[in-house]
């Protein structure tokens, strides 16, 4: 026969066991929570930086279009508008500068539209340069501005890749 001493260093010790074995069941919880936290925010950093290579296009197809059509048809970069969503969610230290590329693209954007004349020979990026005297200085500034972004996203891309 078991005595009551005995009895209870039994359940106590069982009732020890399953306290540890919930520990370590919280311990790995909490590891696969962070692990897959890591995973998403490394596949979001991948998209968003995805989606600002995808916007330096933008640029290229602006100078070179040569209807009012073309131009009109890209007042917004909806690859940097992604860029930006991506970063005021996730990545809220680079958001300011993926903003000022932003601004810096309607910067240009608007030069291009005061310059472009379809009466007149040559592409938008062309008359932007012969019409605008802004037009070095506003371009040099929205380089400044991609340079910037690209900068920050390649100094933050070993907090957030392996």
């Amino acid at each position: 026969m078991w005595s009551i001493p005995d009895t209870l260093i039994g359940a106590l010790i069982a009732l020890c066991g399953v306290v540890v074995a919930q520990l370590v069941a919280m311990v790995q919880s909490r590891i696969d929570r962070n692990h897959k936290q890591s995973v998403h925010l490394q596949q979001k950093y991948e998209e968003m930086m995805f989606h600002f290579s995808a916007s330096l296009v933008w640029i290229v197809d602006l100078n070179g279009s040569t209807n009012q059509e073309a131009v009109y048809s890209l007042a917004q970069c909806p690859e940097a508008r992604k860029c930006l969503t991506l970063c005021l969610l996730y990545f809220r230290e680079i958001a300011p500068y993926a903003n000022d590329y932003i601004l810096a693209q309607e910067t240009y954007y608007n030069s291009v539209v005061l310059s472009y004349s379809e009466n007149c020979v040559g592409t938008a990026g062309a008359q932007v340069i012969l019409k605008c005297k802004d037009s070095n200085e506003i371009f040099n500034n929205f380089k400044e501005k991609k340079i910037s972004l690209e900068n920050q996203i390649i100094s933050k891309s070993k907090n957030y890749t392996y």
